[in-house]
């Protein structure tokens, strides 16, 4: 393993993130009251959603600050460190710019899904380019131990993890406590792997990653005082898929973000579905959170649930990475 960083250094770049957050929040919340950032509900949610309009959105921003801080301060410098920077900041501003919009216009849908679709992609080429150029382009498989080279599709390859991973975190913000915590415990999981494969500087990423979500979650857990908007998941995502595609391991996402994942399907298979059928329907209504809300399950049953399902798949993904410690 390759401790670039000193333990006393990777502990600050968890504890630095958590307390601003903590600190800064009350005076964030005030802010985004006065600017009337108020998060809007969709008409076809489920009906008890609707009690959550007005409730202040755009806290991902502060994630993301926090997150810059540890970033700027703990890396290691370089090439790198600017295309992280990149990628990681114009998913945030994207995010951003949405929510702004969903607010300014008073509906739940801000910028127009191509725009966000060539925006994501330009990011996610950036990084895939960068790590062509970089001879980095070799793909670990869980349980094998072994890796496929790539060569030059490691560039569609990283923007479809970077568009799949952001996507599938937004798709799931959608109950209290939900996302934040969910991508907590994906973080927390991705630690042994990135320190088996020597990537310290990625260490300090997850750990600010998990710092900064922890903090948020103080105000975000039920009943929410704050939403990450997309600001928050479109960051996230892009985070989760930066440690993915820099350490070699982005096929473990899959594990590591096993609920994700089933958000997505849930989609895709309900829009798939209802268009091949005329108007029938898989889920009583996706992504799968609102499904089991609809069966009656309580909003903190879904989501206490789900971190189950977290935990369990990252505990399957440090099995399917023993081959790399053995």
């Amino acid at each position: 393993m390759n401790y670039n960083i000193p333990l006393p250094e990777y502990f600050l770049a968890a504890v630095i993130p958590l307390f601003l957050v903590l600190f800064l929040m009350p005076a964030y919340l005030n802010y985004v009251r006065r600017k009337s950032f108020g998060q809007q509900i969709r008409e076809l949610g489920p009906d008890s959603h609707q009690e959550k309009a007005g409730i202040p959105t755009t806290g991902g921003f502060l994630i993301f600050l926090v997150v810059l801080i540890s970033l700027l301060l703990f890396y290691s410098g370089g090439l790198e460190k600017a295309v992280v920077l990149v990628v990681l900041a114009v998913n945030a501003l994207l995010g951003l710019a949405d929510d702004y919009l969903s607010i300014k216009k008073s509906q739940s849908l801000g910028l127009r899904a191509r725009d966000k679709i060539l925006i994501q992609g330009l990011s996610g080429l950036l990084l895939g380019f960068f790590l062509f150029y970089q001879g980095r382009t070799a793909v670990l498989w869980p349980f094998t131990g072994t890796a496929s080279e790539l060569d030059w599709l490691i560039v569609p390859f990283s923007l479809l993890v970077l568009m799949g991973s952001s996507n599938a975190v937004n798709l799931s913000d959608g109950l209290d406590g939900l996302a934040a915590g969910l991508t907590s415990i994906s973080f927390i999981f991705f630690l042994p792997l990135l320190l088996i494969t020597g990537e310290s500087d990625l260490v300090m990423l997850a750990l600010a990653g998990t710092g900064g979500c922890l903090g948020f979650l103080w105000y975000n857990i039920h009943p929410a005082r704050i939403f990450m908007g997309d600001t928050g998941s479109l960051f996230l995502g892009s985070l989760l898929a930066v440690l993915g595609l820099l350490s070699g391991s982005a096929l473990f996402l899959l594990l590591l973000g096993a609920v994700f994942v089933l958000e997505t399907l849930s989609v895709i298979i309900q829009v798939s579905y209802f268009k091949l059928t005329g108007g029938q329907r898989v889920f009583l209504m996706s992504p799968l959170h609102h499904h089991f809300e609809l069966k009656g399950w309580s909003e903190t049953l879904v989501t206490g649930r789900f971190y189950i399902i977290q935990i369990i798949a990252g505990l399957v993904a440090l099995l399917a990475s023993w081959p790399l410690w053995s």
